[in-house]
């Protein structure tokens, strides 16, 4: 069957006045039909590898580490281009180097603000003289002219706007603008842009001052008396009180617009105005990706761009170093040296003898270790890895930096690992000659003559994975 040539004419130009992205319009929010919120960077399919984070909270949604040389897509949600300026930044480095320098930190931090008028109840009623107030007169006409023609136009020109923007504002401050939402907020800003101009309003705001400001150096120079001079003072008064107040309201509009043309200006011109996309680069090798979220709230003055969050961590591939935490047994004994009472030669006089507070000969203690995956075995059920770390033990009066380091096994997918190592650790030893047992002279002065050296021993160690 052949088409008849009207339908095959009228289908191009149908074709021709629909934009392409609206007849198939790619986003990477499931369901979200809206013509704007998917532009820019949201304009794309969503990826299998595809992490979603709040722009606000910072929540995740989806998981934050992928297999290694995945393409991962980085989805930033939940904006409001109409209230806060967002700020998006990452950095990427070798997984393996991240986690080595998480340890070292670790141990190392170091490196690493109307007052009213009397009015008199009497006037004089004596006649003004002709030509003492006609210059007076004809200056208070034209600045009452001049004030009501301000007054009309700042009417007609800017009030609409101006409560149409406090509407959009109001309508607008909150954290999230929704799909469904989208769509009348961009139609509403694109109208309100090219409302918010008041024109010569503030140059004609200005100049009805000054109008004022002269009339009344008109009115001081000019010969009045009696009731006449009552009269125009207060006209003028009004005048200028009137101008003022005109002014005061036309600068308040002024502020109002700009602030409005700047952020509606800013949201319009956003590629990415409510969902931003990324693709990260990652190494050849595992990569540790870091994403720092910021934002600026465009309607507080003075503010600045504001980490929204913590930086989120995003995985690619799986690393051979990890880090782990448990406790280790050492053989190293725990000594501790101190000045004993003891049972004296002579019945009832207790003397000072060198004895041990603590001498235990075998001590568990706390253990940190960095662990680099060396081998599978077997079947893949365990993994040889070397071993490198710190034990952190109570040995003698303070809590000491140690050393232990040798082969490992890790099990349970490499989350459990169980280490023989050498231990290297300060044992107190008396020193100046004296021997355990010793009576402690007299005129020996504190401390005991002790000296740590460092010693040699074996450690068993369980940990478990913690990065």
């Amino acid at each position: 069957m052949r088409a008849h040539p009207v339908m095959v004419v009228s289908l191009v130009l149908a074709g021709l006045l629909v934009p392409a992205r609206l007849l198939a319009q790619k986003c990477v929010v499931p369901g979200c039909g809206s013509k704007y919120y998917c532009v820019g960077s949201a304009a794309a399919e969503r990826l299998p590898n595809a992490v979603e984070i709040d722009a606000n909270t910072c929540s995740v949604n989806g998981s934050t580490r992928f297999p290694q040389d995945a393409r991962i897509q980085v989805i930033i949600t939940a904006k409001n281009p109409f209230k806060y300026k967002y700020q998006v930044t990452y950095q990427t480095r070798p997984l393996e180097e991240a986690i080595a320098w998480s340890f070292v930190q670790g141990l190392f931090p170091d490196l690493t603000a109307f007052l009213g008028k009397v009015l008199p109840s009497q006037f004089d009623t004596e006649a003004c003289a002709e030509g003492d107030f006609a210059v007076v007169d004809t200056a208070l006409d034209a600045a009452n002219i001049a004030i009501g023609a301000l007054t009309a136009d700042v009417k007609r020109k800017a009030d609409g706007p101006a409560k149409d923007l406090d509407k959009f504002f109001a309508d607008t401050d909150k954290e999230t603008i929704e799909c469904t939402d989208a769509d009348g907020l961009w139609g509403r800003a694109q109208t309100l842009l090219s409302q918010l101009d008041l024109g010569d309003l503030p140059a004609r705001a200005a100049a009805a001052v000054k109008q004022a400001e002269t009339l009344q150096q008109t009115l001081a120079t000019a010969r009045l008396t009696g009731k006449c001079s009552f009269d125009r003072g207060n006209a003028v008064d009004k005048v200028n009180s009137t101008a003022k107040g005109l002014k005061e309201r036309v600068d308040k509009l002024d502020s109002q617009f700009k602030l409005g043309k700047q952020i509606l200006s800013l949201a319009l011109a956003d590629p990415n105005p409510f969902v931003q996309v990324l693709y990260p680069q990652t190494s050849d090798g595992p990569t540790l990706v870091t994403l720092n979220l910021s934002r600026q709230n465009l309607r507080v003055a003075g503010s600045k761009m504001e980490a929204t969050c913590n930086p989120i961590q995003i995985q690619s591939g799986k690393s051979r170093f990890s880090v782990s935490a448990g406790a280790g047994f050492s053989t190293l004994p725990d000594r501790h040296i101190i000045r004993q009472p003891s049972k004296g030669d002579q019945a009832g006089t207790p003397i000072n003898k060198f004895g041990y507070e603590s001498n235990a000969a075998f001590k568990p203690s706390g253990v940190a270790m960095l662990n680099a995956s060396l081998k599978k075995l077997g079947r893949g059920a365990s993994t040889l890895a070397a071993s490198l770390g710190v034990v952190v033990s109570g040995r003698g009066e303070a809590a000491q930096l140690e050393f232990v380091a040798g082969p490992s096994f890790a099990f349970v997918d490499e989350k459990f690992f169980l280490t023989f190592g050498f231990h290297a650790a300060k044992v107190e030893k008396l020193a100046g000659g004296f021997n355990i047992g010793d009576p402690v002279p007299s005129s020996l002065p504190e401390p005991p003559p002790i000296q740590k050296d460092w010693r040699p021993g074996f450690m068993i160690a369980m940990t478990f994975k913690i990065r």
